[in-house]
């Protein structure tokens, strides 16, 4: 058994992989006419600056935290579910909201949680989007279990719904961290107009540092979640934050 340090450093360097093979751009493509003047530039600074991210990537990497935690811990998204015979469809079903959690963006586009009222108001719209497109893809009985987990992650009610909702939330902060790995700094103050929320946050953490200020967002955000999925999410976190930084936030206490 691998001590816990361990573990969380072999999830993130997992993760800094699977973010690699994003800007791995396909061959096939271009060769058949279908990509006018992109090229492979070996720079994935460069690359994820010209085309950014996509909502499929994120969720892909969401996914693959989900899949890379419950495996370690088996109860990472609650006791109780190791203890229902249906645990395997409860876990496919976990990783496969993981996957799926943000296609109802394709109806309202990405909306940042920086203190938009639009963000929390899509809910609705992205619920009935998913339920209209994702039922037909699987079996009733499937879909239902799938339907059910993606209404906790949503309403946060469960601790598998909450474990969901951390790892969306953390994953944004690992991309962030894993582009520093190239010198790529994303600064609040780049946005035409910070939101309140933003200036809080910078205020709080004493830097523009996007980095900072969404890590700072997510602590205020995690309090009423489950301690255990909690614990997990922030000590992969930390892990990241050192490997690229060296040290830990030292605003982290103040928030």
């Amino acid at each position: 058994m691998l001590n816990n340090k361990y573990i969380y450093q072999h999830i993130w360097q997992g993760y800094k992989t699977i973010s690699q093979a994003s800007y791995v751009l396909r061959s096939g493509f271009p060769l058949v006419g279908l990509v006018d003047g992109v090229e492979d530039s070996g720079s994935v600074a460069s690359t994820f600056r010209h085309r950014n991210e996509s909502i499929l990537e994120h969720s892909a990497k969401v996914a693959y935290l989900a899949s890379a935690f419950v495996s370690h811990f088996p109860n990472f998204f609650g006791a109780d579910y190791l203890l229902c015979e249906d645990y395997p469809s409860e876990i496919w079903a976990a990783i496969t909201t993981a996957l799926l959690h943000d296609i109802g963006e394709v109806a309202t586009g990405d909306i940042p949680d920086d203190g938009n009222p639009l963000h929390d108001a899509k809910d609705k719209i992205e619920k009935e989007f998913f339920d209209s497109q994702m039922a037909p893809a699987f079996s009733l009985d499937d879909f239902l279990t799938v339907k059910r987990t993606y209404a906790s992650f949503q309403d946060r009610d469960t601790t598998m719904g909450q474990a969901l909702y951390c790892l969306d939330k953390i994953e944004a902060i690992l991309t962030l961290l894993w582009l520093e790995q190239y010198e790529e700094y994303g600064t609040i103050t780049a946005k035409p107009l910070p939101t309140e929320q933003d200036r809080g946050f910078m205020f709080l953490t004493g830097t523009p540092c996007a980095t900072d200020c969404w890590a700072a967002h997510t602590k205020v955000l995690f309090r009423k979640m489950s301690p255990q999925v909690v614990h997990h999410v922030y000590a992969l976190l930390r892990i990241a934050v050192e490997d690229v930084r060296g040290e830990w936030f030292e605003w982290w206490d103040k928030v």
